[in-house]
């Protein structure tokens, strides 16, 4: 964990600061993605089902770039059935079967928290205020 914080007095009632903060998980599921795919039979629902793999949507989801129709197509056509533990079928849009590596579970998630504030100081009937 760490982090950088600054703030300015703008006048006698204002004050505006900036945090910025970097955290460091000791896991690996903050984004869904780690060790391997997941059995579609354990999972919930069809929405669930759906989102576990995204290959197969017309917006790239990290870049949010439209995808070529022919690749899409050519994702379909390569798409396979697959069999789950409990018997059911489910037809897998590219290579996200269940079992195959997804993501590092050696590489842990991190995410960066940022703040910026303007605060209004309130009069004090005692003065100004110690800290500030």
């Amino acid at each position: 964990m760490g982090g950088f914080g600054a703030r300015l007095k703008l006048n006698k009632n204002f004050d505006l600061s900036l945090e910025i903060g970097y955290r460091y998980l000791f896991f690996d599921y903050i984004d869904d993605v780690s060790t391997e795919y997941p059995d579609y039979d354990h999972l919930e629902n069809d929405l669930v089902r759906t989102l576990s793999g995204r290959a197969g949507e017309h917006f790239a989801v990290e870049s949010d770039e439209f995808r070529d129709p022919i690749l899409l197509l050519k994702l379909y056509q390569s798409g396979s059935t697959y069999i789950g533990a409990n018997g059911n079928t489910y037809f897998v849009v590219s290579d996200n079967l269940p079992g195959r590596q997804r993501g590092d579970s050696d590489d842990k998630d991190i995410y960066v928290v940022t703040s910026l504030k303007l605060s209004y100081v309130l009069g004090s009937p005692f003065g100004k205020p110690k800290f500030r």
